[in-house]
């Protein structure tokens, strides 16, 4: 189906504002025959119907911002009313803990971060790509050594299936059988 919308102006038109949309799904009603009618919108009903969309699709997207403002704002009224139960060395001790954990995970980060690039570096070295590296490093440190060779291993089979697939077929003829003549040849008698 052709989708096709035209809006006029009342200038080029003699007056009248119309709006085709022989795509829009909302804008087809099936008569009895099966066969799509096509909705005619003047200039002002588009405007309208622009508007209502632009509009629910506002409502929804604050009631999802709202929902989210709410549950944070949960969680640290949670957080504000337990550590105005707590003691100063309380409090000190629960920062410390939060620092703490904080410090551990960038820190779990950053060593993810290193061993993926000693993984690139390897593979980049031995020639295989660097996309695996990720994966090999899923592991940690010591599965990435076993997942280096494992890949290794795999690939140099694959490359053997590819090789031996790419020369598969029948062995030329070399030797001392002369099957016919080159015409090109016999053509300087030869």
């Amino acid at each position: 189906m052709e989708e096709n919308t035209n809006v006029t102006d009342g200038a080029e038109n003699s007056g009248a504002n119309t709006a085709t949309d022989n795509g829009n799904v909302q804008g087809q009603e099936s008569n009895a025959a099966g066969e799509a009618e096509t909705k005619t919108y003047t200039a002002e009903e588009l405007q309208a119907e622009t508007d209502r969309r632009v509009t629910e699709a506002l409502k929804t997207a604050n009631a999802k911002s709202q929902a989210s403002f709410e549950e944070k704002l949960k969680e640290a009224r949670a957080e504000w009313e337990k550590e105005s139960k707590m003691t100063a060395a309380e409090r000190e001790k629960a920062a410390q803990e939060k620092e703490q954990k904080k410090f551990e995970r960038e820190r779990a980060e950053f060593e993810s971060k290193k061993l993926e690039f000693e993984a690139t570096t390897i593979l980049a070295e031995k020639k295989y790509p660097v996309g695996f590296a990720k994966m090999l490093t899923a592991m940690g440190a010591d599965g990435m050594e076993d997942n280096i060779k494992s890949l290794e291993g795999m690939l140099s089979e694959y490359r053997e299936s590819v090789v031996a697939e790419l020369t598969k077929g029948k062995t030329p003829k070399i030797g001392g059988e002369k099957t016919e003549t080159d015409p090109f040849l016999s053509g300087f008698g030869k």
